[in-house]
Parts: C-alpha cells; sequence; structure tokens
C-alpha cells in the first residue's frame, strides 16, 4: 500500500464512519517508528512450494488488469 492511512480512511468511508484525526494521527505515528524492513526482508521463492510463477500470473492477470496492481520483480 502506497497510502495506508488513506486506504483505512477509504474503507471506514465505505463503512460509512469517519476516520478521526487521532486515529489517522497514532496510525502515521506507528508507520513511522516502523518502517518496512525494520527488522529486515523476508522473501518468498514460489519454486519452493512448487508454484510455477507464470502460471500463477496467468491465473490472476484479469484480476492484476482490472485492478492495476503492481507486480512484484524477483
Amino acid at each position: 500500500m502506497s497510502s495506508p492511512v488513506a486506504t483505512v480512511a477509504g474503507i471506514y468511508e465505505a463503512a460509512g464512519w469517519s476516520l478521526d484525526e487521532r486515529a489517522a494521527a497514532a496510525m502515521t505515528r506507528h508507520l513511522e517508528e516502523n518502517p518496512k524492513g525494520k527488522y529486515g526482508r523476508h522473501s518468498y521463492d514460489l519454486a519452493e512450494f512448487g508454484v510455477d510463477e507464470a502460471a500463477i500470473r496467468e491465473r490472476f492477470a484479469g484480476y492484476v488488469d482490472r485492478y492495476d496492481v503492481p507486480l512484484e520483480r524477483s
């Protein structure tokens, strides 16, 4: 997620709620204090699980196209 607090605000809005400033500030603070990779990085190799990357990309191509999901490169 490129904008986690905005994403949560959108979820709240869809539910008919509003995200107050105090909650948004707490989320922002948490994200700043706990950046991605703070404790290292973990990566998965699909081959370890007997999964073919090309088959997965083909299976989810419609979803990826419809929702403009950025693809991760290994």
